[in-house]
Order: structure tokens, then sequence, then C-alpha cells
């Protein structure tokens, strides 16, 4: 798989720092971080009856309304701090806590999680009276800016105003955290609101399963009854500024005639109209071939062979590629070639072949060690010494 940025998410309501029920102390946010909260991790009689919790994502910001319904199911009353974490280093931004209606006074504090490499963890903590018997609303909203994730080797190299396009934003909210509560939760309600901006058709990636879209109020909705919460039950999920496959492609064919697209966007921009090589149907990169008639598909992917190699496109300097970019550079010299040698295009064949020739060559003269030997390199050599040929037969031997 490609690299990917770890992402902000916001996370559900959690119990925090010096919880006081009688002579008993809940877990401290300060300790725990948050993320590492189980089930039971205290004898609390506070249960999280329900939550609904909504999602406006956007490239600037993710913004994030929450409404807790919490259950004291003892006979005492429950006086605690509790605590609404972040992602490691995402801060909740203009943050706003009430507590059955009333404004509460949220503290920032920090801790850090456990593990090899320790990350800190933003809080922001209130203190909260639960009487016994009674339902407790507590209600949330901050905002919290997206991370950029780049998962691809073909987004990496893209110019800026590509880049804001075609790269992806990562947000979410982790319901896990709220597995320190008693019991579990009796239902969580989880939407997130498209506009104009972020559409549904821009989603690239959304889990856990389970989500039922509304087209006409424009709103994915997750319900989990009974829950005992997991990772596996965190919402993630990715988005683009692109809405379909063909935008992406028109982006890309457009810079691509410009000139400033690397190897790798090249060849995207080739599965764009011919779909995935090696992935399947049900594969997560996965594409699929475009929706075209056979004309405009053979029409489209000449014109990229063109625009990978020259005289039409970019001369790439051999050197200062990678070995998977210069083979990028080297299939599509082939393809191109063969293509122009069967339909008898001779004058565009007689233009290409000498700079084939030089990238092979080169190719050749760089990889003479593995000459003669055996496995897959040597394979790789006997091949090109065998396009070598076929290139020389088509220039007349010479």
């Amino acid at each position: 798989m490609k690299p990917r940025i770890p992402a902000p998410v916001m996370v559900g309501l959690v119990l925090a720092a010096a919880a006081v029920l009688r002579a008993d102390v809940a877990p401290s946010p300060l300790t725990t971080g948050g993320t590492n909260l189980t089930a039971r991790t205290a004898p609390l009689s506070v249960e999280m009856k329900w939550e609904e919790v909504d999602l406006h994502p956007s490239p600037a910001r993710q913004q994030v309304q929450a409404v807790f319904g919490m259950l004291n199911t003892g006979k005492e009353n429950v006086s605690l701090e509790v605590g609404f974490p972040s992602n490691y280093g995402a801060k909740l931004q203009d943050f706003v806590a009430t507590v059955n209606g009333v404004a509460a006074k949220a503290e920032l504090k920090q801790s850090q999680t456990e593990g090899r490499k320790s990350q800190t963890v933003h809080w922001m903590c209130w203190n909260v009276e639960f009487p016994a018997g009674q339902e407790t609303r507590i209600e949330v909203r901050y905002w919290v800016k997206p991370d950029r994730v780049f998962h691809y080797l073909w987004t990496q190299q893209l110019p800026p105003d590509l880049q804001a396009r075609l790269w992806g934003y990562s947000t979410g909210y982790v319901l896990h955290t709220g597995a320190g509560w008693a019991g579990k939760i009796g239902k969580a309600t989880v939407r997130i609101h498209y506009d104009a901006t972020t559409q549904r058709s821009m989603v690239t990636r959304l889990r856990p399963q389970g989500w039922s879209f509304d087209a006409a109020a424009g709103t994915d909705t997750l319900v989990l009854s009974d829950l005992e919460p997991t990772e596996e039950s965190d919402v993630a999920y990715d988005f683009r500024q692109v809405s379909s496959q063909e935008e992406e492609y028109q982006l890309l064919a457009a810079a691509m005639r410009a000139q400033r697209l690397d190897p790798w966007a090249l060849q995207r921009t080739m599965i764009d109209v011919e779909g995935s090589r090696r992935e399947k149907p049900g594969d997560e990169d996965y594409v699929a071939p475009a929706q075209l008639a056979e004309p405009e598909r053979i029409r489209r992917a000449l014109e990229i062979l063109e625009y990978t190699v020259p005289p039409v496109g970019p001369s790439f300097v051999q050197a200062d590629l990678s070995a998977g970019a210069a083979e990028v550079v080297r299939a599509a010299f082939e393809r191109l070639a063969r293509a122009y040698d069967a339909a008898g295009m001779k004058e565009k064949l007689a233009a290409v072949l000498p700079h084939y020739r030089s990238w092979v060559e080169e190719w050749l003269k760089g990889h003479a060690a593995v000459k003669g030997t055996g496995g897959y390199s040597g394979g790789e050599y006997a091949r090109c010494e065998q396009e070598h040929a076929w290139i020389v037969e088509r220039m007349g031997g010479k």
C-alpha cells in the first residue's frame, strides 16, 4: 500500500480525569491518553444511552456537533470531570460544551500516549454532576482541519494546482473512546452532511460498513445499537475535490498536454482510460475502464502514450528517475512504437524510434552487469536486447 499520513479525527465523549464516585476513582485522561480506554475500566454507574453526531466536512474544516444522553443508573449522584480528546496533535477549534443547556467551562489539558512513539493528546475537560436516576444531556461543538493525504505515487509530484484537487482529505469521528462508560452505548447515530463543496461522489473511502445515503437530503447515516465500541466501529473517510473518474482524467490530460506530469501521473492518466491492470474488481485500488466508445478509448490511449515520450512528450532524464518510473517510460515507448508499426504510421514511427533506441541503449548500458545472468534481472536484460534488435531492424539495420 502507498504512504498514508495519519489523519486528525474527532473522538467521542469519554470518561476523563479525577472522576469521583464516593471513594472510587475513575481513570485519568492524563495517564490513559483517551484512545487507550477500554470498556469497564472503573465501577461507574453512568451509561451513554444514546449519542447523535453530525459531521459537516469540507477541505478547510470539518464542523462537528455531538449530543450525548448520559444516564446515572445508580442511587447516588456522581460528580466527575469528563473530557473530550482530540486525535494526537490536532486541537479542537472553537470548542463549546453545554450540560443540560448550560454552558460548561472547558479547560485544555494534555496527555501522552503510551508506546515507543509517544504523542500528545489534547483534551477539553470540564466538571459534570450526574444526578442519580436521571438523564444528563451533554452537547459539544467544534471544528478541526482535515489532514491532507496522498496515498499513491502518482499524486506526490503533481503541480500545486492539481494537488489541491487530487490530493485527498481525511477525517472522521472516533467512537471507541466511549467504551470508558458503564455498559454499552445504547444507540449511536452518525450523520455526514454533504454540500456543493464536498459531495458524496467525492468520497473515496468510508468506514465502517452500514451507511445509508439519502440523495435528497445529501446525507450519509450510520446507526449502531447496543454498541460495545472498538476501533472497528470508528468513523473514517477520505474525500477529494473531484467527483468522477472523467473529471480526474480531464484535469490530468490538460496538465499532460502542457508537459506538467511525471511518469507516475502519466500512467494514472492511462488508468483513468483503460482501468486497472493489476487490481481486480473489489480491490480497494481498483479503477474500472472508462465508459467510452472504443474509438474514443483508443484515441485517448494513443494520445497519452504520445505525451509520455518524445518527440511529442517530455524528454525525461533516465538517471533522474526511479527504476519504476523509468519502466513506465520504456513501456510507453514500446506500446507506442508497436502501435505505429501495426497501423502502418511510418512517419510517426520514424520520429519516435531514435528516442526509443536511445532510451533502451542507456538502460542496457546501465544494467550490463546482469547480462547473461538468470532470474528476473537477467530476463529483463535479454528482453530489452530483443527490443533493441527490433528497433534497429525498423530503422533499416543502422
